[in-house]
């Protein structure tokens, strides 16, 4: 795995960031307690390669009121040896308020703007994605 992340402060209310991330894997499945001479051993054996690359951009804005929002752009491109490359992008937007000293933050955040589909191999580890638009909500309490 290597990341790389990037970030700007620009003026007193909004911010940029970037993050690159590539991630490397390698399946090498062998049975060796089965002799082979075994019939079907060469289709459940085999060496399955992944590599993913993510790019991910941000753009916030925060207000000294507590309003904030932030619109995130994902890129995913996954080129596999066993199952067919994947290339996709997600878009996030979120809105909410923080409480002065946040004791509480309000959130509402619609996931996959555009409905995108993807089909990514297990292999690589990822985050979760949603897979059709979805609307979160959430109130995060501080003590």
């Amino acid at each position: 795995n290597l990341a790389v992340y990037v970030g700007q402060l620009l003026g007193d209310n909004f911010s940029i960031g970037g993050r690159y991330l590539i991630s490397q894997a390698d399946l090498n499945q062998e049975l060796p307690d089965i002799p082979p001479t075994a019939t079907g051993l060469n289709q459940l054996e085999g060496d399955e390669e992944a590599t993913l690359q993510q790019l991910a951009l941000t753009l916030n804005f925060q207000h000294r009121s507590g309003v904030f929002a932030q619109w995130a752009s994902g890129w995913y491109h996954q080129n596999n040896s066993a199952y067919p490359d994947e290339e996709f992008w997600q878009h996030n937007l979120t809105v909410g308020y923080r409480l002065p000293r946040r004791p509480a933050e309000l959130r509402l955040s619609l996931l996959n703007l555009f409905d995108t589909d993807y089909r990514l191999n297990p292999l690589n580890l990822h985050a979760n994605l949603p897979r059709d638009r979805m609307l979160t909500v959430s109130l995060r309490l501080n003590f």
